[in-house]
């Protein structure tokens, strides 16, 4: 479920900007959205970043 975690807010936002980005692929994630294939996920600091 989504309890004590951050998915609801992070599927809120991706449901908003299915609404006003142009079509492709998408990663949203901590109030950010990062365009795909320039993204990558830093697992040292647990987030994703744009390249």
């Amino acid at each position: 479920g989504f309890d004590d975690s951050d998915a609801r807010q992070n599927v809120t936002e991706a449901l908003l900007a299915s609404k006003i980005l142009p079509a492709g692929i998408y990663i949203s994630f901590h109030n950010r959205i990062f365009k795909v294939p320039n993204v990558r996920k830093n697992k040292k600091l647990g987030t994703f970043e744009s390249f």
